[in-house]
């Protein structure tokens, strides 16, 4: 806690070694204040947490965007972005709390 930023400058993490298939995980328990979900039921995790894929291309490198509201629908905008490069969490989905859902069941996010 207190590594994010704010919203008017959030705090931006680039991962370039995050991968799935040999266990790594979200881990956002220390970041989110007040979220609430049961099992791989996402709750209101999608007030929290955001998700964006920029596709490669022109030289870019693919990258999962995760924007983080520590305090969920009380702020204007994320105070935490988190680039993962060379992954895809999204996995050809686009609605946030299936993208949520499905972290949930396969362990790969992690929240209070």
């Amino acid at each position: 806690p207190g590594d994010q930023g704010s919203t008017s400058v959030p705090a931006v993490d680039v991962v370039k070694d995050f991968s799935p298939s040999q266990g790594d995980a979200l881990d956002l328990r220390d970041l989110l204040i007040g979220e609430s979900h049961q099992g791989v039921d996402a709750g209101n995790l999608a007030e929290y947490i955001s998700f964006d894929y920029i596709a490669s291309g022109g030289g870019a490198t693919e990258t999962t965007v995760i924007a983080v509201k520590t305090h969920g629908t009380a702020m204007s905008g994320p105070d935490q972005i988190i680039r993962l490069e060379n992954v895809d969490l999204l996995g050809g989905v686009s609605d946030d709390q299936q993208i949520i859902q499905n972290l949930l069941a396969s362990g790969k996010l992690i929240t209070d």
